[in-house]
């Protein structure tokens, strides 16, 4: 019972290490615990099941861990550093060698078609057949008026990965920007094209 008061909001702990009552012994215990992480992992297994999950031809296990890093690092921030960046568009366009990724997109545009689902990211993943330069690092109306982020893998644009998801946390600023109602307007009014 000493682990009961030392752990007092963690009743889990307890079950599970405190002394055997009324007949239970530890080794039950613990064939109880292994029972219900097997079940777990059942359950997550199954639950993955209803989502096909990315395939080979998918973006590089690396480039997704970055991504995510850069989504957690935005969600956790963002709205600290620059309030209302939260409600900026997220879209990703991630350039390989010969595919093109996109993520945390509200469609599909069209010639598009599904990679499968992300667990890392917890997204739908979109690819195409490459079109940009793998070198580009950069946020625009890629497909229609929301800004896409357009970034080459942090090899092609010779970035590191802190570097390289520090880049599309800046480029998420720009597509804060370019998602302000006068955006437009304003660049047209400073007519830098002469």
């Amino acid at each position: 019972m000493a682990d009961i008061k030392r752990y007092p909001n963690d009743r889990l702990h307890a079950w599970i290490v405190r002394l055997p009552e009324a007949g239970r012994k530890p080794a039950r215990r613990i064939g109880q615990v292994r029972t219900i992480i097997r079940s777990l992992l059942v359950l997550m297994a199954l639950v993955g099941m209803g989502r096909p999950a990315i395939g080979a031809a998918g973006p590089e296990l690396v480039d997704l861990v970055r991504l995510a890093e850069a989504f957690r690092l935005a969600d956790a921030v963002q709205g600290k550093v620059w309030p209302g960046l939260e409600a900026a568009p997220f879209p990703v366009l991630l350039v390989a060698a010969d595919r093109e990724f996109l993520v945390r997109a509200t469609r599909a545009p069209d010639g598009f078609e599904s990679a499968g689902h992300s667990g890392i990211l917890q997204a739908e993943v979109w690819q195409r057949a490459r079109t940009f330069d793998p070198g580009l690092l950069a946020t625009f109306p890629a497909f229609g008026p929301a800004p896409v982020i357009v970034i080459g893998r942090a090899e092609a644009t010779e970035k590191t990965s802190t570097d390289w998801v520090l880049t599309v946390l800046h480029e998420h600023f720009h597509q804060h920007q370019m998602s302000d109602p006068g955006y437009y307007a304003q660049v047209e009014a400073l007519d830098l094209s002469g």
